[in-house]
């Protein structure tokens, strides 16, 4: 039988020990969460991801003061990563689809608004490599007064008449 002292050297060693592997182990954990989390880091969108086309289809609702639309984007990676971020300002995003060059389905893990950058964020359950993928999405967005994004206008026709118009500014 061992004696209390040595028991008590036991669980203070094994104590000891859990608290190490838990206060290194969350740090770890949370740098190697914090180097995937560009999108906290940076309002600038990431250098390795290069649109080259955009389809955009939109279907405004002026009496309802809403717009509907899906767009297409075309783009290439120079580096291999696991997310794509783009820029979503005003948009409620529905739908969120990735497809590889050969048009197959790029499972996700998941997709997130974080509006403090004001970005959509798609991360794909596996690394993406270097090459042409395809992004759908569907999204629902208000026709509000502000004159940034897409508004709804209204105007004086030189007959007297008011009219109402769909407009937009300051878009990238």
């Amino acid at each position: 039988m061992s004696s209390p002292v040595t028991r008590c050297a036991v669980i203070s060693c094994f104590i000891a020990i859990v608290l190490v592997a838990v206060f290194f182990g969350f740090r770890y954990l949370q740098k190697s969460s914090d180097s995937n989390r560009e999108w906290e880091k940076s309002h600038r969108l990431p250098e390795s991801v290069i649109p080259s086309t955009y389809s955009i289809l939109l279907n405004p609702d002026l009496h309802a003061k809403i717009f509907y639309g899906q767009n297409n984007i075309t783009f290439n990676l120079t580096e291999n990563r696991n997310n794509i971020i783009i820029h979503s300002k005003g948009l409620n995003i529905s739908k969120t689809e990735l497809f590889d060059s050969s048009g197959d389905l790029v499972p996700l893990e998941q997709t997130f608004e974080y509006p403090d950058n004001e970005f959509w964020v798609v991360i794909t359950q596996n690394q993406l490599i270097v090459g042409k993928y395809f992004l759908y999405l569907d999204f629902r967005g208000n026709l509000t007064g502000k004159i940034v994004g897409l508004y709804r206008s209204k105007y004086v026709a030189p007959d007297g008449t008011k009219r109402k118009k769909m407009d937009q500014r300051n878009t990238e």
